[in-house]
């Protein structure tokens, strides 16, 4: 957590949080933000977030306002019925507002941005353009652009057969261009995880592919009798 003279300090179990105050988790590592209404926000690996204002009481409008600067969260949002109740997550590049909902957001470093709605509707809006995400879609906002028309999302993973513009993922094609992000540098062979979107042709897009492991289909095994040790090893008649 961020103190107000702009230091760092490692936040504890159960630390009240306070609007204007900034957070990020490290590799491997994830927190959750618990809000007085019962609404939650899991933040996931390597993400920043600052919590802008901060007004959820048990009675009357809630208004939680957050800023995302990179990496995952999901969201779970309960349900007001307080007309002037708000939740909304600010990206550099867009802003999400749900009610009732649980979504998901991915903010890259060259700031790309990806809103998932798994349940109820999130209105994504950037340049003055707003889309309407429901259940089982996304939309991607390209810094500086509009969102995308929202799409179905697909999800998976499996072994890399071919990599460039389009990839082979065990059994699934996916299409390529400058704004996938990929982490890890895979190759041929690795196994994967991937995020993406069904477009309106049929064709299947990689929003996101994440190296998870290498091939260990080079391995091999033998055994012998240890002849000599050392820097180099003779087992069995083998060097």
């Amino acid at each position: 957590m961020q103190s107000a003279d702009g230091s760092w300090k490692v936040a504890k179990n159960g630390e009240a949080i306070t609007a204007g105050q900034r957070m990020r988790t490290g590799a491997l590592s994830s927190a959750t933000l618990a809000f007085y209404d019962g609404s939650q926000a899991r933040l996931g690996p390597n993400t920043e977030v600052s919590v802008d204002t901060l007004d959820a009481q048990k009675s009357g409008p809630r208004i939680i306002l957050m800023t995302q600067w990179l990496g995952d969260s999901d969201h779970e949002v309960v349900s007001s019925t307080e007309p002037g109740s708000r939740y909304e997550v600010t990206t550099p590049s867009g802003t999400s507002a749900a009610k009732g909902t649980k979504f998901h957001v991915f903010v890259s470093s060259t700031l790309l941005v990806r809103f998932n709605v798994d349940e109820g509707e999130v209105a994504v809006t950037s340049l003055n353009t707003t889309v309407v995400v429901i259940p089982g879609k996304s939309t991607l906002i390209v810094a500086g652009q509009a969102p995308s028309e929202p799409m179905f999302r697909l999800a998976g993973e499996g072994e890399v057969f071919q990599i460039g513009g389009t990839w082979r993922i065990g059994g699934e094609w996916l299409w390529t261009n400058a704004n996938t992000v990929i982490v890890g540098e895979p190759q041929v062979g690795d196994w994967v995880v991937f995020e993406g979107r069904f477009f309106p042709d049929g064709s299947r897009f990689a929003d996101r592919i994440i190296f998870l492991r290498h091939t260990v289909r080079n391995q091999f095994a033998f055994t012998g009798r240890v002849e000599a040790i050392g820097a180099t090893w003779t087992i069995g008649g083998r060097t």
